[in-house]
């Protein structure tokens, strides 16, 4: 069972009140992914969350190149990282493939109800959207930097 203390330990959830996270806690589901086991695939409906709690994923874009197909890593999901966020979008398609590096344990959260949540609390729907902004404006320059260092730019 999550605690409070633990959901705020990431930083999708990082200062909510208290009285915020049992609702957001009664959402989540703990799974376990061996090495090597895609969690999700790029393009597939963004149906959940995840929160990375220990281990590390590996996140990847298909190129097609010369025939082939290419999986290209662009970020290693570090515990206490989001991943899979484009659920709370409105895209809800997966821009990434989803692998566990090694072990890993996640907390997966279905994006429909939290999303209800989000928005019948505002203070709750304001401060994790305020993070995903934060997230996603990071990971794009991450993206962009990796790619610049693949081209030798």
């Amino acid at each position: 069972m999550l605690t409070a203390t633990r959901l705020t330990d990431y930083a999708l959830f990082r200062g909510l009140p208290d009285h915020l996270l049992p609702a957001v806690e009664s959402l989540a589901r703990v799974e376990q992914y061996q090495a090597d086991q895609v969690i999700f695939r790029e393009n597939e409906a963004a149906t959940d969350i995840f929160l990375l709690h220990r281990g590390l994923v590996g996140l990847s874009f298909t190129f097609l190149h010369a025939g082939q197909e290419l999986h290209v890593q662009i970020k290693q999901v570090q515990p206490g990282e989001v991943f899979g966020w484009s659920a709370l979008t409105r895209q809800q398609r997966l821009s990434a493939q989803a692998v566990a590096v090694g072990p890993a344990e996640v907390l997966r959260i279905p994006a429909a109800p939290l999303r209800e949540l989000m928005e019948a609390t505002p203070q709750l729907g304001y401060r994790v959207m305020d993070h995903l902004t934060d997230l996603a404006s990071q990971r794009l320059h991450s993206t962009r930097d990796h790619l610049r260092a693949l081209l030798g730019w």
